[in-house]
């Protein structure tokens, strides 16, 4: 077993899986794991990808910076939960790199909760059909039965809309196809 401490959370002890190896460090929901080696992990979205300081190129603040960013309501606040100057603060958001890693790790927490809600979307599904048949409650069962059909048509409208966009991009390709001949 390969000890490894994660800054704000207890000692953990891992299985000795290859370094970088993500499925290990599930255990965390955000944070920084220092390896026995010294080497820092850092996630900042559930599930995601551990990088190390390393890879990505930022400081040990600037990973943090970036848990703050994503887990604050403003930028201000999670200035000042780095406790970094505006100066500095705002000057890695200039940063290629730190922009870089901060839209990767937006983009995995908005992933994330899109995994989340498809999970839910049967379920929820079931539960409207099972309230469709609740005896003695009209309201209840008119609600329920509103809810289905505003989703369903919406979800056909959806899909018409999506292949009406996939024909014209379709045709368009084979305008610009035409044009070179």
């Amino acid at each position: 077993m390969q000890e490894i401490h994660a800054v704000g959370y207890d000692l953990v002890t891992v299985p000795p899986y290859p370094i970088g190896f993500g499925g290990f460090f599930l255990i965390l929901t955000q944070g920084t794991l220092e390896g026995v080696d010294g080497t820092k992990w850092h996630q900042m979205a559930p599930n995601s990808t551990m990088t190390t300081e390393a890879q990505s190129g930022l400081s040990h603040r600037q990973h943090l910076a970036i848990a703050e960013i994503l887990a604050s309501p403003s930028l201000e606040e999670a200035r000042r939960r780095v406790k970094a100057g505006k100066h500095t603060f705002y000057g890695w958001m200039k940063e290629p790199a730190f922009t870089a890693e901060l839209v990767r790790q937006r983009e995995a927490v908005v992933q994330q909760a899109f995994d989340r809600l498809k999970a839910g979307l049967t379920q929820a599904v079931d539960k409207l059909f099972e309230l469709l048949s609740v005896e003695g409650q009209p309201g209840i069962q008119l609600r329920a039965a509103q809810t289905l059909l505003d989703t369903g048509f919406k979800a056909v409208e959806h899909q018409a809309l999506e292949r009406r966009i996939e024909a014209l991009e379709a045709h368009l390709a084979s305008q610009r196809t035409r044009r070179w001949r």
